[in-house]
């Protein structure tokens, strides 16, 4: 337990409310409690509708990807592949895919390009 004189003042003080305040408190508890209530409700109703209604979106779209899919399943497969294909054929996503790729590849050539000289060295 810390002792810091601040600390202890702090908390000291909370105790030593006069009785009229302590009154006070109690007569106004009831009504601001549904007054906090009410304000954290109509902040949360709308943070909590716009959640919902994203959630639903999301559903929507869904269900029709699958209705879709369900009505010719080989051309929305195909077209599904053409879009992958566009976008992994975009420069910069094939420049990634290559990179990671090719790091390997460049991690041995590294190495063969430190161990050649050792090796010529022993022979």
């Amino acid at each position: 337990l810390v002792h810091d004189e601040e600390y202890t003042t702090k908390v000291h003080s909370i105790f030593s409310l006069s009785t009229g305040q302590k009154f006070a408190i109690g007569l106004m508890s009831p009504i601001l409690l549904p007054i906090g209530l009410a304000v954290s409700a109509v902040v949360a109703i709308p943070v909590l509708a716009f959640l919902d209604i994203k959630a639903v979106r999301k559903k929507l779209a869904s269900e029709k990807h699958l209705a879709v899919y369900r009505e010719d399943k080989a051309q929305y497969m195909q077209q599904r592949v053409a879009t992958a294909m566009e976008k992994f054929s975009e420069r910069a996503n094939l420049h990634q895919y290559v990179q990671a790729k090719m790091k390997n590849a460049e991690e041995v050539l590294v190495k063969l390009d430190k161990a050649i000289p050792m090796l010529i060295e022993v022979d």
